[in-house]
Formats: C-alpha cells, sequence, structure tokens
C-alpha cells in the first residue's frame, strides 16, 4: 500500500488536528478523523452506485466541508477525481455549460457530484442525461471500511478558457507519491485493506 494512503489512514486513527471552515464568524471544526469517516460514507455510496476503480468521477462544489470528504471518498472507492471550473457571476453560462459537458465527455465522468453553491446546475445535468449525485447523499450513505487501488487520483483539466481543454492523470493516492506528483503513475502494490 502507498505512503499516501497509509498516511490518510494513520492520520484516520489518531489524529487530534483536523480542518476549520466557513466564515470567520460562523467557523466550523472537523478533526480528520471525523472527515475519513465522513470519507468512508462517501466511498460507500459510490460503490454501491456502481462506481469501480479507475473510473473518474467530476466534482462541481466549492466549500472545502464537502470537497475534502468527497475526494477522500473517491479515492477510497478506488476513482479518479476532476475538480470542475466554477462558474463565476460573469460567467456566460451557455459557454460554461458547453465547455463543462465536453469536458465530462473527455474525462469520461461515470458521476458528478455537485455540491453548495452549485445545485442550480442539476436540472441542466438531468437534461442531458448524466448521472450525478449530491455531496449531501453521499454522506449518508454506508461506510465503507477499506479503499480500492487505482491508477490516478485525479485529473488535470486546462482552462476551458484556452480552447481545447485537455486532461492528463495527475498522480495516485496508492502509489509511492504525493498528490501533488504530475506525472502518470504505476501502482507496484495494487492490494486493498478489508
Amino acid at each position: 500500500m502507498s505512503r499516501f494512503v497509509d498516511e490518510v489512514l494513520a492520520t484516520a486513527r489518531s489524529a487530534t488536528t483536523g480542518m476549520v471552515t466557513g466564515e470567520p464568524a460562523a467557523k466550523a471544526r472537523s478533526t480528520w478523523p471525523e472527515l475519513h469517516q465522513v470519507a468512508r460514507r462517501v466511498a460507500g455510496a459510490l460503490i454501491e452506485g456502481g462506481l469501480q476503480p479507475g473510473q473518474a468521477v467530476a466534482v462541481l462544489a466549492g466549500l472545502p466541508a464537502e470537497i475534502a470528504p468527497v475526494a477522500q471518498g473517491i479515492w477510497l472507492a478506488g476513482g479518479s477525481m476532476t475538480m470542475l471550473h466554477q462558474p463565476t457571476p460573469r460567467t456566460d453560462l451557455q459557454v460554461w455549460r458547453e465547455d463543462t459537458l465536453r469536458v465530462l465527455t473527455m474525462i469520461d465522468a461515470r458521476l458528478v457530484v455537485v455540491g453548495a453553491p452549485f445545485e442550480q446546475v442539476i436540472p441542466v445535468l438531468t437534461a442531458y442525461a448524466i448521472k450525478h449525485v449530491t455531496a449531501s447523499e453521499l454522506t449518508a450513505g454506508p461506510a465503507h471500511p477499506g479503499w480500492k487501488p487505482s491508477k490516478t487520483a485525479w485529473r488535470c483539466c486546462s482552462s476551458p478558457a484556452v480552447p481545447p481543454p485537455s486532461r492528463r492523470p495527475c498522480g495516485s493516492p496508492t502509489a509511492t507519491s504525493t498528490p501533488t506528483s504530475r506525472t502518470p503513475v504505476t501502482i507496484s502494490d495494487a492490494t486493498s485493506r478489508a
């Protein structure tokens, strides 16, 4: 098993530190073990929903408290993650929708996870028959005890503002590399933990 996943699992068992999110007047603190428990439910829901190791999951969310357990859950389920470009108030939504649909096809996303504040795109995904789920639906899933190895942790996309967008694997949570590695990594130890 990789040092990266070993460290995530070890941190989940013993860390007293965590992550602080939210606005300054309404901060919320979650410990790494608490986030990992949520991530295990995300992984369980993804696997129950049919995600297979190596399949791509796109994420359109803006809250770190949602993104952190969703990312870890995708990795625990063996998937790769791509964060979709978020629209801004000045974005031409027609162009953004077309670019986003092109990226989903390019990465062969099997699922789009939608979180706050982007729930308003759900009707667009539904209209195009794109499988999607909300982050809150995933966090209500059954806990998954282990992880499934995958060669790719996430896929990086170039900006759709510079056509055409392109994709590339950007590392592996199951290889002995840091999560910021920019080269595809081959797994030498593909055993999973039960």
